[in-house]
């Protein structure tokens, strides 16, 4: 979802009005309008947090100058972008944290344990990845496969598509984000 930073009041209405009508599910991501995308969802959400889903995603660093972004999957830019991104969202926790886009040669070691990590720490509740790209899917999903069935290292795995499902390290069942539950823990 991108809105315009030039017209906050509409922006902020928009999301008002899509959740009087019944959306309880927003996503965003650092990389929209330079991060002012999540303020503006931030700041439309601060008062109805209790109520609805959010999800961002990271990846995507933009280059200090702004001239465009770089692709960085590690493990310590991860870390970083969630804080920033809680940061401008206004929030202590983000319900769905997804790696946005990903490639064929990303270090997944490192994703998957950034991830956990963060999950550990409640800053995120549940993971995953957005991408258009079959194969890079495919690697995600085959690497969490066979760590979640071989139990090769200390984290249990657990990654899926956004879109179709995703799950908690918390052993919750499949399926969608239940805002019921979320706060029971």
């Amino acid at each position: 979802m991108s809105l315009s930073p030039d017209k906050e009041a509409e922006s902020i209405e928009m999301i008002h009005r899509a959740i009087e009508t019944g959306i309880n599910y927003f996503d965003t991501a650092g990389l929209y309008n330079k991060g002012m995308n999540e303020m503006l969802v931030g700041k439309a959400l601060k008062t109805k947090r209790e109520k609805i889903i959010v999800a961002s995603k990271g990846g995507n660093q933009w280059r200090d100058d702004g001239s465009g972004w770089n692709w960085n999957p590690r493990k310590e830019y991860i870390l970083k972008a969630v804080d920033e991104s809680l940061r401008r969202l206004q929030m202590d926790h983000i319900d769905l944290y997804q790696l946005h886009g990903g490639t064929i040669d990303d270090r997944i070691d490192d994703v998957i344990e950034a991830f956990e990590l963060l999950q550990q720490q409640g800053k995120i509740r549940y993971y995953g990845i957005s991408s258009i790209r079959p194969n890079v899917i495919g690697k995600y999903a085959g690497y969490c496969y066979y760590h979640s069935n071989n139990r090769t290292n200390s984290h249990s795995v657990r990654f899926a598509t956004s879109g179709y499902y995703f799950r908690s390290s918390r052993n919750e069942q499949d399926g969608t984000i239940d805002k019921n539950r979320r706060n029971s823990r």
